[in-house]
């Protein structure tokens, strides 16, 4: 009896973080949207690159 309970304390307590990690279903507003995308480019993320032909195709 001893070695179920540890086993089911122990695979509660491996299982609780997971629902830290869950998302939410609420859908994202347009302001998150240019926030997250502000921040992006202040990160050094650039949408419209230099070379436009990269790949190159041979």
């Amino acid at each position: 009896m001893k070695p179920i309970f540890f086993a089911t304390a122990l695979a509660l307590l491996a299982a609780s973080p997971i629902a830290s990690f869950a998302q939410t279903d609420a859908p994202v507003t347009r302001a998150q949207v240019r926030a997250e995308l502000a921040d992006l480019e202040r990160a050094g993320y650039n949408p419209i690159p230099d070379d436009v032909k990269y790949p190159a195709r041979r």
